[in-house]
């Protein structure tokens, strides 16, 4: 599929900035801390005390939702953590892509509809269009870090912030970029006092908890043998992905290298992913051969890990049959802690990652209690308890989505 004479021509892609926002975190130490806090607590879900006036002028708040407002932050935090002026790359080397889903639309649509019925057309605000558009949050990002390269926003659903990544890599890969932001944001709470907004987020939040999706549980338990589904959580990531001889050159500290990414549909139903884990496989299989390595190199797996029978079982069951389980890679998930932030999953999932090959830790599996035997029988190697040292090497953060979308990453220390 890949061929190895243009691979040999592409440029490299490393993370260099990291920034992440949810619950109470903000930015890349704090994330980080509470990812290998091995203390039980509660799944985040809301993200709590943001003020988007903290990151941004009054019109700039009229005019954007709150989904775009977190990755907007999440971009700051990036910057600022690699130590970058946006003023080092020229502008039209400079991209965003971001992954979104819902994206927060739908409250000012139906505030508007609201509206028209009350007073006619004079009764809509003129603002409909910017508020509700989904590329709402590549476009907050570009104007204000003078981006004026190319944009994307990428909506294939729980895994459009590891697709938004993956492009961003593709972007710089073969030169079309030399700075992407890249990641992903959701929302699922309304802001406080929004009652309107509450009402349809109720609404969100009901028909997942019908699909049975939901955990009744303060805490997600992936892999757990009574696990019952995900808390549905805000969340925001975005990283600096820079050319690799241009990060060198100006002294960055580098998290790791992208070095592949994988992007396949199971093509059989718009809810469940395949049973046996096929699609996944074969994103993972991708993404292993696009960064020039196999299946039992693999040292570390991030999965989606949704805390939902199928899903787990199914991840598994795709991690043993492309890297083997004697001795397999590492697996964990961190959605016990963040929980799951739709669009912005992935993206939190790979600075996860980036994360645990730069300070040589592996984040536990929290929430997990005792391990399905159905997946300990399959043989994965699942963190659990507290944080695991380990020898960075090839790693990969998977998503699936509804819809039948499969996403892969592959990330790995850096070598000279």
């Amino acid at each position: 599929m890949f061929n190895n004479e243009v691979r040999k021509l592409r440029r490299r892609a490393v993370i260099t900035g990291i920034g992440a926002l949810c619950g109470p975190v903000r930015g890349v130490d704090q994330f980080w801390d509470a990812l290998t806090d091995p203390t039980p607590r509660p799944t985040f879900t809301r993200m709590e005390k943001f003020n988007p006036r903290d990151w941004l002028d009054r019109r700039e708040v009229r005019h954007s939702v709150l989904f775009a407002q977190f990755g907007y932050a999440g971009a700051v935090m990036a910057l600022e953590d690699a130590a970058l002026d946006p003023a080092h790359y020229p502008s039209h080397r400079t991209s965003v892509v971001m992954g979104t889903g819902g994206g927060g639309g739908g409250a000012t649509a139906i505030h508007e509809l609201d509206n028209y019925r009350q007073y006619g057309p004079v009764g809509v605000s003129p603002l409909i269009g910017v508020r509700t558009m989904s590329n709402a949050g590549t476009a907050l990002i570009a104007l204000n870090m003078k981006a004026t390269g190319e944009t994307q926003s990428i909506s294939s659903g729980c895994a459009s912030g590891t697709h938004a990544v993956g492009h961003a890599m593709r972007l710089i890969q073969y030169g079309a970029a030399d700075l992407v932001y890249a990641g992903g944001a959701e929302v699922f709470y309304a802001p406080e006092g929004d009652e309107r907004s509450s009402e349809l987020c109720d609404a969100m939040l009901a028909g997942l908890a019908n699909l049975r999706v939901l955990t009744t549980e303060a805490t997600a338990r992936p892999f757990d043998v009574n696990r019952d589904g995900f808390v549905a959580a805000d969340g925001a990531a975005v990283m600096m992905v820079e050319e690799y001889e241009a990060a060198v050159a100006r002294g960055a500290h580098i998290y790791c290298e992208i070095v592949g990414y994988g992007n396949t549909n199971d093509a059989t139903d718009l809810i469940s992913p395949r049973t046996d884990g096929e699609g996944l496989r074969q994103a993972m299989a991708d993404a292993v051969a696009d960064a020039d390595g196999t299946g039992a190199e693999v040292r570390l797996v991030n999965v989606h890990g949704t805390a939902t029978h199928t899903n787990d079982v199914a991840e598994s069951l795709a991690i043993a049959a492309l890297c083997g389980t004697d001795p397999g890679p590492a697996v964990h998930s961190i959605k016990g802690v963040v929980g799951h932030s739709g669009a912005g999953a992935g993206a939190m999932e790979a600075a996860s990652v980036a994360l645990a090959i730069d300070r040589g830790v592996i984040p536990h599996t929290a929430g997990l209690q005792e391990i399905d035997p159905e997946i300990a029988a399959i043989g994965v190697d699942v963190v659990k308890g507290e944080p695991r040292p380990w020898t960075p090497g090839l790693s990969l953060s998977t998503s699936v989505s509804l819809g039948g979308h499969n996403g892969c990453i592959a990330l790995a220390p850096v070598e000279p």
